[in-house]
């Protein structure tokens, strides 16, 4: 495959021949040779080559660096399918060494930047340690330390206990506490060369056992009194790596439920197969009124999160000062509504969801991945915890009704380079994603404004008790605002549904111009919020199982908007 493919759909279209089938048992990309590698706890050599033959180090590093990264929608894009066909692929080759090279990107010197671009685009690996066993998510607790040893030198000392690709990795990024004083200026990002480090002094430590992502090169580094240049520090200045992370951790907010939605993809189509070939009672198992509502609600749940990953990816270049509502509000969100999806799944499987092998033995890994994919970064709690200081903010100063700009929504829309510099920790109490519930959604029918005014009314309650919201509160983290924050998140994810239906319903797609999938996402979000049903009408759940099944049965697909990609 050529590396110089250009375009969202091409690359799918190029990804996808060279995958081949994933049900041939002759594919060497195929689920069989996936699931034996997955057996010995290693990612399958030749998926690993495909990806570094195309360049994906490439696809991290921004075009004006002489990378490929244009747009985060697409590269989203990018690692869904690569997800789809295996979780741990994607995840260790493209979505961790993404989350660090974004720190380098947004905080770096321009000889940073420059250094690490042209070993990206080379074929070099990257790692990004900021976790550590005694303090999970919370990585301002971190015990990596980086002290001065006389003029323009730091020492490096501590261990990070889940790293991938550590072992091979040219380059590792190191969240480390440069600083003794209390609060968030005394963290920095750290360059490390890894191929340089003396053996005594960077130490790798055998992968640790996990239950998914079995595949992933995960270890540990311990650092032991490693000599670095003050000019390694991210930034050149010590003390604003928190800052940094916490603007960098909102693009992998937005590729962490990409990645999810791959591999709930990938499950619902192995559901799909099994319950057409299944018999019972003399019948398959689609037949079954329970087991078809399964299946067209986990459809519906994918769309949901589909629909919002995209608007959220889309704000990152056309409003990236606002971007951390969407990104802390819609993770946790997803990543949710994707682990209930496999999980209901799971039932439809019945006992073959244990089963590792053979034709559907591709669910139980899926299904092990994508639980273990929620706790990348904290997991749902970090992404709500940097949500809610925001919450009293939102509910004072956004407006009603505030006009957001149709790029957002419209696929078609050109969208400008990412300004890098741009994003910031908090949005200042601007969220105008919602005002599409406010604007939208009038041509949908009568059920759809219904369920659209239900949201509404949630928006509003939301805003009169987060106002109510005072500092004691904040600083104790009391639980109640953790419901607050998931809540705001299924409205911010309804909206976002109804913006993107609203302004691509006259486009060349028909399913995305159908109101039916529109209702079916806000019918099980507002679910969620207890204001109705989840389960769908008979007709629309009619229409998605119909859609689902073509798709399935054509080899297309499972995307909002399906195109000629094969699965």
């Amino acid at each position: 495959m050529t590396p110089h493919v250009t375009g969202t759909a091409a690359f799918v279209r190029a990804l996808d021949d060279v995958l081949g089938h994933p049900y041939d048992p002759g594919n060497p990309l195929g689920h069989a040779r996936l699931l034996a590698a997955d057996e010995d706890a290693r990612l399958l050599p030749e998926a690993v080559a495909v990806l570094g033959e195309y360049g994906i180090g490439a696809e991290l590093v921004p075009a004006e660096l002489g990378g490929r990264f244009d747009r985060l929608d697409r590269f989203a894009r990018l690692l869904r399918r690569v997800c789809t066909r295996d979780v741990s692929l994607g995840f260790a080759r493209a979505g961790t060494a993404f989350t660090a090279a974004c720190d380098v990107w947004i905080g770096g010197t321009g000889g940073q930047r420059k250094a690490l671009a042209q070993s990206l685009v080379a074929g070099g690996t990257m790692a990004g340690g900021y976790h550590e066993f005694a303090h999970g998510g919370d990585i301002g607790r971190t015990q990596c330390r980086a002290v001065p040893d006389g003029p323009g030198t730091l020492l490096l000392t501590g261990t990070k206990d889940l790293v991938a690709n550590i072992a091979e990795a040219d380059t590792v990024l190191v969240f480390a506490r440069t600083g003794e004083a209390p609060g968030d200026r005394s963290h920095s990002q750290i360059l490390v060369d890894a191929r340089g480090a003396a053996a005594h002094t960077l130490r790798t430590v055998p992968r640790s056992a996990t239950s998914g992502l079995r595949g992933v090169p995960l270890g540990g580094a311990v650092f032991t009194d490693l000599p670095l240049p003050r000019s390694a520090v991210v930034g050149g200045e010590t003390g604003g790596g928190m800052e940094t992370a916490l603007r960098s951790f909102q693009l992998a907010r937005i590729v962490g439920p990409a990645m999810m939605i791959g591999g709930a993809e990938s499950g619902l189509r192995a559901a799909v197969r099994f319950a057409l070939t299944r018999m019972l009672y003399g019948a398959p198992a689609a037949d079954i009124p329970m087991v078809r509502a399964m299946l067209t609600e986990s459809f519906a749940d994918l769309l949901t999160c589909e629909a919002a990953s995209t608007v959220a990816a889309r704000t990152a270049h056309l409003r990236p000062e606002r971007l951390s509502v969407p990104a802390c509000a819609l993770e946790p969100l997803a990543s949710q509504i994707l682990a209930g999806a496999m999980h209901r799944l799971s039932t439809v499987m019945g006992a073959h969801f244990y089963i590792r092998g053979g034709e559907h033995g591709v669910f139980e890994k899926q299904l092990r991945d994508t639980d273990a994919l929620a706790f990348a970064h904290g997991g749902r709690a970090a992404s709500q915890a940097a949500l809610i200081p925001q919450l009293p903010l939102l509910a004072e100063c956004s407006r009603p009704g505030e006009e957001p700009l149709r790029s957002v929504y419209a696929l078609d829309a050109p969208l400008p380079p990412l300004d890098w510099g741009a994003l910031s920790a908090t949005a200042g109490g601007c969220d105008e994603l919602t005002s599409a519930l406010h604007l939208f959604g009038g041509g949908a029918g009568p059920r759809v404004a219904g369920l659209i005014d239900g949201f509404v009314d949630e928006l509003a309650a939301l805003r009169r008790t987060c106002s109510r919201i005072g500092p004691e509160q904040l600083t104790a983290g009391d639980a109640h605002l953790f419901d607050l924050a998931d809540r705001y998140g299924t409205v911010l994810a309804a909206a976002a549904c109804v913006g993107l239906w609203e302004h691509n319903r006259r486009g060349a797609d028909a399913f995305t111009a159908d109101p039916a999938w529109l209702e079916a996402a806000l019918s099980r979000l507002a679910g969620r919020l207890g204001r109705g049903d989840p389960s769908l009408p008979d007709d629309v759940a009619q229409r998605l199982f119909g859609e689902l099944r073509e798709r399935c049965e054509q080899g297309r697909s499972l995307e909002l908007t399906a195109g000629s990609v094969r699965r």
